[in-house]
């Protein structure tokens, strides 16, 4: 009895590394995926602790068995997240190594201290102090991975992930070869040794995740800096066609008048055929007074207009109330899941987008055609690219809803799939009015 609670307590202790590989994933994982994940995790640590009863019944206590299978075991914890998030393999490992490294930074942290105040102890007094230091540890480690992680989340990079991966796994292993297998101390040196790796670690992940966060500000900068530069030269060259139009409508009547006078109906109908092909009927432009949200409008309404798509947009968006990288969030993944929809449809293909700007809301409503087909989990909608995960534009659109007190919802009748994102506009105006002062 005394052998399986030693082996219960041993298995206990990586609570803390299975709650932080599931932190950053928290808000990725359906319901579904986290009740499979808890099922496999309490069949890993089912297996685990009877074997490592098993072998203390054996051969007894054995420091570097210990060792061994706490590498082990780590290593084994982390596959059921690779399973279950199979097309974020990246992601994970990469998180995989940062908690890594911070566990064994605790690890080395409460052993020092325990050799320190009683010499010799590695049983329960140990453990309690190793659970203490965690929780005093807990937040800055949470906050540590969420600032390292979790911005990449927000954006699928497989670029980004394939390149940085091995980083933080590689200096795990480093960390871990400090100090022998056999060795039931822990010096200063070794302790400075991890810490120096840890903070190496930290610094370099979090610079990364600000390079990529960079990357994608420039990305959406030059991306508006083009789509406002199409919208301006569609409106140049609608002015001009508008001027040829207007000198030339004069002498066009006059042709039409003459075939009427010499009743050539087939001339006539075949001179209307003319005009209709000269004139054309490309996108129609936008105008809501946004100058970011007119040409991300125009965008997709040139896009819609090639795929035979009819797009429509109501209302106005007034300018500096919603900055300009959450205006490109909001409008292009919500049109861009919109055009996806109406591509699986051969007929019926619309796109509405209607816009009420009060003085404290704003209400965004994109609405689409679609084939009737809607994965959910428990409410939440699933993407069509990655199976049984969250999409993850609408997943970033929420988060822009809710920086401004808002909230996103969606609805689907039979043929027709709409989002309505509302943001409040009051607490926004405010700290504009105090920056002025």
């Amino acid at each position: 009895m005394q052998d399986l609670a030693f082996s219960a307590y041993f298995t206990f202790s990586f609570l803390p590394a299975i709650f932080l590989l599931y932190a950053p994933f928290h808000k990725v994982l359906t319901r579904r995926q986290k009740v499979w994940l808890s099922i496999l995790i309490g069949v890993i640590a089912c297996v685990y602790t009877v074997t490592t009863m098993l072998f203390i019944q054996s051969y007894g206590w054995n420091l570097t068995y210990v060792k061994l299978s706490s590498a082990v075991l780590f290593c084994i914890l982390v596959l059921p997240f690779l399973a279950i998030l199979s097309s974020r393999v990246c992601e994970v490992l990469f998180n995989f190594g940062l908690v890594g490294i911070l566990m064994l930074c605790v690890a080395s942290y409460s052993s020092f201290i325990m050799e320190r105040i009683i010499p010799g102890d590695s049983g329960v007094i140990h453990g309690i102090l190793y659970y203490v230091t965690f929780f005093v540890l807990c937040y800055p480690m949470r906050l540590i991975i969420k600032s390292s992680l979790e911005p990449f989340l927000r954006s699928y990079n497989e670029e980004y992930w394939g390149n940085i991966w091995f980083v933080p796994v590689a200096l795990m292993g480093a960390c871990a070869g400090m100090v022998p297998l056999d060795s039931a101390t822990t010096s200063l040196y070794e302790v400075l040794g991890r810490t120096l790796v840890a903070v190496a670690s930290v610094f370099m992940c979090r610079s990364i995740a600000y390079d990529f966060q960079q990357k994608q500000k420039k990305h959406a900068t030059e991306l508006n800096l083009v789509t406002q530069q199409e919208y301006y030269r569609a409106l140049s060259r609608k002015v001009t066609n508008e001027r040829k139009a207007r000198h030339d409508f004069r002498h066009e009547v006059m042709a039409v008048r003459t075939y009427v006078e010499n009743d050539d109906k087939q001339g006539l109908a075949a001179y209307c055929d003319k005009l209709l092909q000269v004139c054309g009927f490309g996108a129609d432009i936008p105008f809501t007074g946004n100058q970011v949200a007119d040409g991300i409008f125009y965008r997709y309404s040139t896009l819609a207009n090639e795929k035979n798509i009819r797009f429509q947009v109501e209302g106005a968006i007034a300018t500096d109330i919603v900055e300009d990288m959450d205006l490109c969030v909001l409008l292009g993944n919500t049109l861009e899941n919109a055009v996806e929809a109406c591509e699986k449809l051969n007929e019926g293909r619309f796109i509405r987008v209607e816009i009420d700007n009060r003085p404290e809301l704003l209400s965004i409503t994109v609405c689409n055609s679609y084939d009737g087909e809607v994965k959910r989990d428990k409410g939440v909608l699933l993407s069509r690219k990655r199976e049984h995960e969250p999409g993850i534009g609408l997943a970033s659109v929420r988060e822009i809803c809710e920086k401004y007190n808002g909230t996103m919802q969606y609805y689907d009748e039979k043929d027709q799939f709409a989002v309505i994102m509302l943001l409040n506009l009051q607490g926004i105006k405010k700290g504009a009015e105090n920056k002025k002062v």
